[in-house]
């Protein structure tokens, strides 16, 4: 069980004995706490920049295993890190979703023995010129130059939109 849905159940059990617990000016309350929590052990294999077995807490996300084993090196995807869960893949992370839009779903809870795979990119567009961002950025499979010109964060005020060089 998530701490939340065991907070909930052990509320609804000692409601039954203690009726009083859910009326609307009670005088027995309960209060259920988290003490020790165990740690978990993930490991981070492929183009990270430093792979290797990382024990966490039980309460920690992809994220924080990508921080600490540096996140994906030079050849490493950003688009399609894969946490695969008792051998298959539980949930594919696209950290550009996360950094350009806010997606904070993109992230996940990691559970003991997971592997965070980060495999090689597939595509990279340098992008450069009158953007507010210029740089090398990863693009995936059927994405336009809209999608591209948005990780970019969009022209500058000054650019002159009417022609854009493609190589």
């Amino acid at each position: 069980y998530k701490f939340e849905e065991a907070q909930k159940i052990i509320t609804a059990r000692l409601s039954s004995i203690y009726s009083d617990i859910q009326s609307g000016n009670p005088q027995t309350y309960a209060s259920i706490t988290l003490g020790n929590l165990k740690s978990i052990t993930v490991n981070v294999i492929g183009e990270a920049f430093t792979p290797g077995t990382y024990v966490l807490p039980a309460t920690a996300t992809a994220f924080n295993a990508l921080y600490l084993s540096g996140g994906p090196n030079i050849l490493g995807s950003f688009r399609d890190i894969r946490v695969i869960r008792e051998g298959k893949v539980f949930k594919t992370l696209d950290v550009f979703d996360y950094l350009i839009n806010g997606n904070s779903e993109v992230n996940c809870s990691l559970s003991d023995g997971d592997v965070i795979l980060i495999p090689t990119y597939e595509y990279r567009v340098k992008i450069g010129g009158e953007t507010k961002r210029e740089g090398i950025f990863e693009a995936k499979k059927g994405e336009t130059l809209g999608d591209l010109l948005k990780y970019a964060g969009g022209f500058k005020e000054d650019a002159y939109k009417s022609r854009v060089e493609l190589y």
